[in-house]
């Protein structure tokens, strides 16, 4: 199946989260949500506003802003 493109828009809101396969951990020590943030904070850092953020063991949630006039993902 193609999967199409979703536009994101400046000056809109963004909820992303994501839970482990059968809600297993995906952080397992304090390093592994060091990563995770180093690793968002490059891929999204220069593209992004983060409102506020939530890691949790099994899941994540970012509610974010787009800071550029349109982006494909």
């Amino acid at each position: 199946m193609v999967r199409q493109k979703t536009p994101i828009l400046a000056d809109h809101y963004y909820h992303i989260y994501n839970r482990g396969n059968q809600r297993e951990d995906i952080f397992l020590e304090r390093e592994n949500y060091i990563y995770f943030l180093k690793k968002f904070r490059q891929y999204f850092g220069g593209i992004t506003d983060t409102l506020c953020y939530c890691l949790m063991p099994n899941h994540f949630h970012f509610l974010l802003t787009c800071i550029i006039h349109k982006l494909q993902l």
